[in-house]
């Protein structure tokens, strides 16, 4: 029939459509080689230079916060000692009182025994508020010594910062797309006709389709939406008219294909859901978006990307 026809044509510029793109990925992939190993030594480069800075920063910050931390230090040794001397001699006081009351719990109580009773429990007490005061004192000295180091590890953290940037090293966790998995937005809303991989065809059942990607129907006018910021690799031309716009994403491709026309073009930075084009009428009379995930120069099923 001609629609069967018309379909073994349409497959036939799909596969020469798939010879493009993979000669376009290869490209972007020997591109983004020579690229990486030429960042890494640029970066390697920033980050020793960055390093010496850092380094001698942090240096300056030793020396500054040595004497301070040695100072601190020595207060924080004669606080130590004060207080284990009052508290010895609260416990000796203590003790002193213990025996003053039982003393006196045994003898008679008289005027000579509770003068001493009393005289016993006002030095205790004293003793206690030295020992007290001289904890207290402790715990300040080691605060101090405490908040110094804070500072310092501080001062050093942010000036190893302050150097990588002024010296525009990279601070970047990696290629997000993959973060994103399962998470993209559709890059156009509507009926998903075509699953990836080998899928008998809807209509002519004696027909298998490999599908690199998805197909999904739409109504007509539809744009197709770039589902992730990238850089327009390509915009590509096909025999029936349609354009196909290719976009890089780090380590990720995505394709839109069977556009009637296309509104970015060839190294344009898009963010995601930017128009791509219109999505445009295929051979059966339905408006149709072909759209892949291309993971380096191998293709990948996009609804494990896609959020709906």
């Amino acid at each position: 029939t001609k629609l069967a026809g018309e379909l073994r044509q349409k497959q036939s510029q799909s596969k020469a459509l798939e010879g493009q793109i993979r000669s376009i990925i290869a490209e972007e992939i020997r591109k983004a080689k020579a690229e990486e190993e030429s960042r890494k030594k640029a970066e390697a480069e920033k980050i020793r230079l960055a390093k010496i800075a850092s380094d001698r920063e942090k240096a300056r910050i030793d020396s500054e916060n040595r004497a301070r931390a040695e100072a601190l230090e020595r207060e924080r040794k004669i606080a130590e000692a004060e207080a284990k001397k009052a508290a010895d001699f609260a416990a000796k006081r203590a003790e002193d009182e213990r025996k003053r009351n039982e003393e006196a719990a045994r003898s008679e109580a008289n005027s000579k025994d509770e003068a001493r009773k009393v005289a016993a429990k006002k030095a205790s007490d004293e003793a206690a508020l030295r020992s007290r005061e001289a904890a207290n004192k402790l715990a300040a000295a080691k605060a101090a010594e405490s908040a110094l180091e804070k500072k310092t590890n501080e001062d050093k953290k942010a000036a190893e910062t302050k150097a990588m940037t002024n010296y525009g090293v990279s601070t970047s966790a990696g290629n997000s797309f993959a973060a994103n998995k399962g998470r993209l937005a559709m890059p156009a809303y509507g009926t998903i006709t075509h699953r990836f991989g080998r899928q008998p065809h809807p209509v002519f059942k004696n027909i298998v389709e490999e599908n690199n990607g998805i197909k999904i129907s739409v109504a007509k006018g539809t744009n197709a939406k770039a589902v992730f910021p990238g850089t327009v690799s390509s915009v590509m031309p096909a025999a029936d008219g349609t354009k196909t716009v290719l976009i890089k994403h780090g380590d990720y491709f995505s394709i839109y294909s069977n556009l009637s026309n296309n509104t970015v073009s060839k190294g344009q930075q898009v963010s995601a859901g930017t128009s791509v084009g219109t999505i445009a009428q295929d051979f059966d009379g339905s408006f149709t978006l072909d759209f892949q995930i291309w993971r380096g120069d191998t293709p990948v099923d996009p609804l494990g990307w896609l959020s709906n």
